[in-house]
């Protein structure tokens, strides 16, 4: 019997297997509409497919320089099929409130692609014009649609098209509200009769995705219940919604699937999910079929059953495959904690065939503790901020070494001796590898400093900080109603990051840190009258709610983490305050971190995350290659420039060369349109001349993504940045600890315990934490 039922299952994946591969047997899988392929086709400008469209045997790639692509499937690269009108640059003005030849612009150029009927359309949302596309261009029809629709009352600008098709001289049109939240959206079916350009809205319900069914009819994605995802068949004709053949889909968490596509020979329904491509036909259990590199997908991403059999994906590009029943399926590999698109191509290029389930919610150190303590196998890599926690992680074992890994082990060594010491363990074999290296910064506008304070010098300690605070609150606050001092003022925030700020200066391993010192005392009880101030005057002590709080200009900005190698403030590009419409002008400049007693040398704090490989992962080869892909410099150079001192030579920002022939080829045209212009369009266009003459003035500051000035600033300092690793005080985010101390700041604060009792339970807990890092 069992012989019977595996030949059975074998017999059935074979049938599958033929019945989808149509014609065509040595159609490959492949990727189409690639920057790289455009690149090779136009030189040095680097476009985008913006939609895809397929007609028969040849899909239609639209780009964002208005040229048209096309790409019959027994062909090996795309061609040139047209160009088309001149897309405008994007603007935030409300297109009802553009000038007359910018109007102009949006109105002749083709908003969307859409086929069928044995025709290629191109569509204006602005206009309503429609017309047939050839070699040559457009050639619109004398008979607009009625474009009301595309942007309804209240919009700036239209709708986002989705998806379109053409049946039975009508043209149906999938539109996003772009009004939902992630993983779903809100969309509407327009139904426009090309004959008379009227149009109705079908109720479809709000369907995350669809696709072409058979004559007459489309097939609608909606989500049913937690994780579970059906198909619905709808009659164009009449409107009915009605169950359709195919079987429902549980899927994983609240990921949906998308990329709906219905091959008709095959009669398979086929779509994808989680990097892979699924298909059934009616009535069948969905099975996986074949591998793309897309691991988060939406249900309105549009795919194509091509006739060779083919399956197509557009996601950046269009990610052709050939299907067959999978009767194994790969390991997958499992990552937590950090999603990165550069990356993950890149290791997908060397594993086409290896599925990769990222998940970018960041757990702690000490979550991910707790969870590898029972030998937990979910995830096979790791991204987690390299803290004190993270060390102890490395000390007990619970990060696998890497020293397998030639490359890792090699880059590593390269690596600033600070960085090295958090990824590696206490007999200096490689655990980790890092992702992103992040600098705690305060800054501060000296414009408003100097307005508001004088010669006064900006503070250097928490003591003078405090009193400026004091100051502040007393005498300068209701003069100064649309300056804020440091952002929304909560009393418990600014204790726990004074706290945290002297845990930082003197927690060291082997000496338990004194809490109930002088200094520390000194700088909570001018906090204490700071709380007092604003309480007498009415302001508010904790956060204000979303609402009520007014974003004004601050004086010191004192939250947060910043990239590292960013180009420095030249001092020079302060202001000077002339009148209170000019208090929002100045540029923060970073401040040295403060100290709690003058002379004491100030701390480079920062954070890194980091990659680790999960012990009791069945997949360690797999996520040490990932590793090894995180390791390429062009895949994440402001990290790699970050942690390795030899790299000094400036980066170029990826399209700087073709955003500069651009802008060039913009001026020119508007050069030669100001030739024939007079009274009001000659001022738009010289308006519009001097803003791209301005914008090339200043391509050369836009030119490095790290530039030699940002490297130059961020090597002296860079040897002596902070991680804390081996600080017990530092509490990571979603510790049990860090709950407590949450609870007693707030006690505190709300006035429900004395200095000197917080100061005490505090000294309690810091013991308790010394002790645990012990």
């Amino acid at each position: 019997m069992k012989k019977l039922v595996a030949l059975t299952a074998v017999c059935y994946l074979l049938f599958m297997f033929l019945s989808i591969t149509v014609t065509g047997a040595e159609a490959q899988s492949t990727e189409v509409f690639t920057q790289a392929q455009f690149k090779s086709a136009q030189g040095s400008s680097d476009p985008r497919a913006r939609q895809i469209v397929m007609l028969g045997d040849t899909l239609y790639a639209y780009l964002d320089d208005a040229s048209v692509y096309s790409w019959h499937i027994s062909e090996s690269t795309p061609r040139l099929f047209c160009q088309l009108p001149e897309l405008p640059q994007s603007t935030s003005t409300a297109y009802c409130n553009l000038q007359s030849d910018a109007k102009a612009q949006w109105d002749q150029s083709v908003s969307f692609l859409v086929t069928g009927e044995n025709a290629l359309w191109g569509v204006n949302v602005f206009t309503g014009m429609i017309g047939k596309m050839s070699a040559e261009g457009i050639q619109w029809r004398d008979v607009p649609l009625d474009a009301t629709q595309f942007m309804p009352d209240g919009h700036p600008w239209p709708l986002r098209v989705v998806n379109a098709f053409v049946s039975s001289s009508t043209l149906y049109v999938y539109i996003a509200m772009d009004n939902g939240e992630y993983p779903q959206n809100n969309y509407q079916m327009l139904a426009f009769d090309m004959t008379s350009g009227t149009c109705s809205v079908l109720d479809i319900k709000n369907a995350q995705g669809i696709c072409v069914y058979k004559p007459g009819t489309i097939l609608l994605l909606y989500p049913r219940g937690e994780s579970i995802w059906s198909v619905d068949e709808m009659d164009l004709s009449t409107g009915t919604i009605s169950a359709s053949v195919f079987q429902t889909f549980s899927s994983a968490g609240d990921k949906p699937i998308g990329g709906l596509a219905y091959h008709p020979v095959s009669e398979h329904l086929l779509f994808t999910f989680q990097s892979q491509v699924w298909g059934a036909t009616e009535g069948e259990a969905y099975a996986p079929m074949a591998f793309v590199p897309v691991p988060d997908i939406e249900g309105e991403t549009i795919a194509f059953a091509l006739k060779d059999g083919r399956y197509a994906l557009f996601s950046g590009c269009l990610y052709v495959r050939n299907l067959e029943a999978l009767s194994t399926v790969p390991d997958t590999l499992r990552i937590e904690g950090c999603v990165d698109q550069t990356i993950y191509d890149s290791f997908s290029r060397e594993n086409p065939n290896i599925p990769v389930d990222i998940s970018d919610h960041l757990l702690s150190a000490d979550e991910i503790a707790q969870a590898l303590v029972n030998g937990d196998q979910t995830a096979d890599l790791y991204a987690t901020f390299a803290d004190h926690t993270f060390r102890a992680i490395v000390k007990k074992g619970y990060a696998a070494d890497l020293s397998s890994s030639s490359i890792l082990s090699t880059d590593i060594l390269s690596m600033y001796p600070t960085i090295q010491h958090v990824i590696t363990d206490d007999a200096g074999n490689p655990v980790a590898y890092p992702y992103t290296l992040l600098l705690d910064h305060w800054q501060v506008n000296e414009t408003l400093w100097l307005q508001i304070f004088g010669d006064r010098p900006v503070p250097t300690t928490y003591d003078q900080f405090m009193d400026a605070m004091i100051s502040w609150e007393s005498t300068y606050a209701d003069e100064y109603p649309e300056i804020n001092f440091s952002e929304d003022f909560d009393h418990a925030y600014w204790v726990r990051k004074i706290i945290n700020a002297y845990a930082q200066q003197y927690g060291k391993p082997g000496s338990p840190v004194t809490i109930n010192s002088p200094e520390l005392r000194s700088v909570l009880g001018k906090l204490e009258q700071v709380r007092n101030i604003r309480n007498n005057n009415g302001r508010n002590i904790d956060f204000m709610s979303d609402g009520e709080f007014m974003a004004y200009p601050d004086i010191f900005i004192t939250a947060g983490f910043n990239n590292v190698l960013l180009d420095p403030v030249d001092p020079s590009s302060q202001m000077t305050i002339e009148s209170s419409d000019d208090l929002g002008e100045g540029i923060y400049t970073d401040m040295a971190a403060l100290v709690f007693e003058e002379g004491e040398q100030s701390l480079i704090p920062g954070q890194m995350i980091v990659w680790f490989v999960n012990p009791y992962s069945q997949h360690k080869d797999l996520a040490i290659q990932y590793l090894e892909c995180a390791a390429q410099m062009n895949n994440n150079p402001r990290t790699y420039y970050a942690t390795h001192p030899d790299i000094n030579k400036p980066l170029e920002r990826e399209g700087y060369e073709a955003s500069v022939q651009e802008m060039e080829k913009r001026r020119d045209e508007l050069q030669e349109a100001l030739k024939g212009a007079e009274g009001a369009e000659r001022s738009s266009i010289e308006e519009n001349l001097t803003d791209v003459e301005n914008e090339l003035a200043n391509q050369e500051k836009r030119k490095w993504a790290i530039s030699e000035k940002a490297i130059t600033n961020y090597r002296p300092f860079a040897s002596s940045i902070s991680f804390f690793e081996d600080n017990p005080y530092i509490t990571p985010d979603g510790s049990s600890m860090l709950h407590q101390l949450e609870g007693l700041y707030r006690r505190y604060a709300h006035g429900l315990a004395s200095l000197d009792d917080f100061l005490k339970e505090l000294d309690e807990k810091m013991r308790m934490l010394y002790l645990e890092g012990e």
